[in-house]
C-alpha cells in the first residue's frame, strides 16, 4: 500500500503506472482473474487489459494459474507470482515474530523470539533475531529473499524509514530502515502495525470492502484506517491512535503523559493489570486464589473468574467493555464503514472479551448505528505479517514499474 502515496509522474506516465498498479492490486485482492474479469472490474477495454497482463507477466509479477469455462470457451486465469520470498517481522508484542512469506500470503516459516528478560536493547534483540532467522532458515534452506518488511507499534514515517515515536519500544526518531540496511543486505520496508494489519485483512482476511477499519486489541488499542482502498495515516502519521483518547480524566497514568487513556482501561494488558491488583488487594477471592497458586495471572484467569461470577472480575470486564464499546460507536459514526474488524494476537481471549464489548455496543446503539458489521479477525497475529510482506513486494513492483516506464 505504500506506493499509493508516491508521485507517479506526468499525465502519460501517470496513466501508464496507475493502470498497471490497478491491475496488480485487483489480481492480488481477487487471487484468480481472467482478462475479461480484469477489463470488467477496471473499466478497461479487453485490449488494454491484455496489454497490461502481458507487461506484468514480462515483469515477473503475474502468471497464468489455470482456466475456467465461459460460454463454451476456456478463459485463462491469472494470479500473482514472484520468484522470491519476503521476511516479515512483527514487533507489536513481547515476542518478535519473524516469518517467510510469498507474494500470495503463503507462510513457509514462522518463528517466535522471546524478548522478556533478555539482555540487550530491543534494537539489538531485533537484529539478533533476524540474524538467527536468516542463518537458520533462509541460508540453511536456500530461500531466495527479496526484502524485509517490519510492522512497528507507534508512529512511523514509512517514506523516510524512521520510527518517530514508539512508546512500547521506547524509541524516538529511530532511523530503523537505515540501521537494518546496514546490518542486512536486503531492501527494508517499515510501517505502522495497524497499517500492516488492515492491509493483511484486506487482501487475505475479513476486511473485504475498500472502506474498512481494523481495531488492534492487545497491549494497546490502535486503529488501521482504509478509505477507498488506501491507508489513511493523517498529516502527522497519528491517525488511528484510538488508545490515547481520554475516557477517564482522573484515571491511571498513561505512557503518553495523560491520564485515563482508553488503552489504560480497556486493553487486554489493562484488564490484566487490574486483575493483578484485585488479586493482591484481596478484592477478588477467585483471582487471589489463582494468583497464589500460579504466582501470576493471565487473561484466561480473569475470564474464568468472570464466568464463575466473581464480582471484582465482572466489574473489570464490564468497565473495559463499556469504554471500548463507546469507542467503537464513535468510530462507526465518524467513518461509517461497512465493516470494523477486531483483531490482535490471541483470538480466543479477544473473542470472549469482545462478546461483552458487542453486548454494550448493542445496548448503546441508536437509530444512527446501522449498516456497519463488527467482525473478528480471521488471521490473528498473522494479519500484520501478511501486511508487512506486501510492503516488500509493493516496493519491488514499484521499482520494476519505474524501470519499465523510463
Amino acid at each position: 500500500m505504500h506506493f499509493f502515496r508516491k508521485n507517479l509522474g506526468d499525465n502519460a506516465s501517470f496513466t501508464y503506472r496507475k493502470n498497471r498498479l490497478l491491475v496488480y492490486d485487483i489480481v492480488r485482492k481477487n487471487k484468480r482473474l481472467s482478462k475479461a474479469d480484469i477489463a470488467r472490474i477496471t473499466g478497461m477495454t479487453p485490449m488494454t487489459a491484455g496489454n497490461i497482463i502481458r507487461d506484468l507477466t514480462e515483469m515477473g509479477f503475474i502468471q497464468s494459474v489455470g482456466s475456467e469455462a465461459t460460454g463454451g470457451r476456456k478463459a485463462v486465469l491469472y494470479g500473482l507470482q514472484y520468484s522470491g520470498w519476503s521476511i516479515a517481522v512483527d514487533l507489536s508484542s513481547d515476542e518478535i515474530l519473524v516469518a517467510l512469506v510469498d507474494i500470495n500470503g503463503v507462510i513457509a516459516e514462522l518463528r517466535r523470539y522471546n524478548t522478556d528478560g533478555q539482555d540487550g536493547t530491543r534494537m539489538l534483540l531485533l537484529i539478533n533475531s533476524l540474524s538467527d532467522f536468516i542463518n537458520s532458515v533462509v541460508k540453511a534452506k536456500d530461500y531466495h529473499v527479496v526484502g524485509i518488511g517490519v510492522a512497528i507499534p507507534g508512529l512511523v514515517d514509512d517514506e523516510a524509514g524512521v520510527v518517530t515515536l514508539s512508546l512500547p519500544l521506547e524509541w524516538k526518531d529511530v532511523p530503523l530502515r537505515a540501521v537494518l540496511e546496514q546490518a542486512f543486505s536486503y531492501p527494508i520496508a517499515i510501517g505502522k502495525e495497524t497499517h500492516a494489519a488492515i492491509v493483511g485483512e484486506y487482501y487475505f482476511g475479513a476486511a473485504e470492502p475498500r472502506n474498512a477499519l481494523y481495531v488492534n486489541l492487545g497491549a494497546g488499542i490502535g486503529v488501521g484506517i482504509m478509505l477507498d482502498g488506501r491507508i489513511h495515516d493523517g498529516d502527522n502519521k497519528m491517525a488511528g491512535e484510538l488508545g490515547h483518547i481520554i475516557v477517564e480524566p482522573d484515571g491511571p497514568l498513561c505512557e503518553c503523559g495523560n491520564r485515563g487513556c482508553l488503552e489504560r482501561v480497556a486493553s487486554l494488558r489493562a484488564l490484566l493489570n487490574q486483575a493483578k491488583q484485585a488479586a493482591q488487594n484481596g478484592s477478588s477471592g477467585a483471582l487471589a486464589a489463582m494468583y497464589k497458586e500460579k504466582g501470576g495471572l493471565n487473561v484466561r484467569d480473569l475470564i474464568a473468574a468472570f464466568e464463575a461470577g466473581d464480582e471484582a472480575a465482572g466489574e473489570i470486564m464490564r468497565t473495559g467493555a463499556r469504554h471500548l464499546a463507546h469507542a467503537l460507536l464513535i468510530l462507526k459514526r465518524l467513518f461509517d464503514p461497512p465493516v470494523i474488524v477486531i483483531g490482535g494476537n490471541d483470538l480466543e481471549e479477544e473473542r470472549f472479551y469482545c462478546q461483552e464489548v458487542l453486548r454494550f455496543v448493542r445496548k448503546f446503539s441508536g437509530i444512527l448505528d446501522t449498516g456497519t458489521d463488527i467482525a473478528f479477525s480471521k488471521l490473528g497475529e498473522k494479519a500484520r505479517l501478511y501486511g508487512a510482506s506486501t510492503w516488500v513486494f509493493d516496493h519491488l513492483f514499484q521499482e520494476a514499474l519505474e524501470s519499465r516506464a523510463d
